[in-house]
């Protein structure tokens, strides 16, 4: 049974060159259910954009240490970048980008299902939480990039507490603290 698991928000991609929600706050209010029923070439145009970022990104030395561990990564980000490093089991809570023939399909803002918006329900949360209630007693937790905006970050780490696990958070130079911490936990 493995004793680590990892929680990342969009911190972790930003040595790869993708900024977070704090530098570009006008994507939080097109991301939503609402916005994109009212303004869907506004929403498609963004899309287009995170993809094109995303499909240009490589992973960065956070991405590989993770990677290099096995441990399952619960990941709120949706640029694939754990994916891209080899990361075998990796749950993306909040979906997945499309491709850039999917995001020119007339139809995209309605039917494309990949990407959980804000006021969507996340159905892969219950998947989340289910990994965590399985980490072993004395088992570690690395959560790192998230500023814990979201309802769902601040939750499970509130779980991970009460649970009395070991907690790391690293949310600035993670390509030279994950290798770090990982190399102290004996990854």
């Amino acid at each position: 049974m493995n004793n680590l698991l990892f929680l990342t928000g969009a911190g972790i991609s930003v040595d790869s060159g993708l900024p977070t929600f704090e530098k570009h706050p006008e994507y939080r209010r097109i991301l939503t259910r609402s916005y994109v029923e009212e303004h869907p070439e506004e929403y498609r145009n963004l899309v287009r954009l995170l993809t094109k970022s995303a499909f240009k990104a490589e992973p960065n030395i956070a991405h590989l240490a993770i990677a290099q561990t096995g441990a399952p990564v619960i990941t709120m980000n949706v640029d694939g970048l754990h994916q891209k490093a080899g990361t075998n089991q990796v749950i993306a809570v909040h979906g997945y980008l499309p491709t850039l023939e999917e995001i020119e399909y007339e139809e995209f803002p309605v039917e494309f299902g990949g990407l959980i918006l804000y006021g969507d329900i996340a159905p892969l949360y219950y998947k989340a939480f289910q990994l965590l209630d399985r980490l072993p007693d004395k088992g570690n937790l690395v959560i790192i990039g998230t500023s814990f905006f979201t309802g769902f970050a601040e939750h499970f780490h509130q779980i991970a507490k009460k649970r009395n696990l070991n907690i790391y958070i690293i949310n600035d130079n993670a390509t030279k603290k994950v290798p770090e911490l990982l190399q102290s936990l004996g990854y």
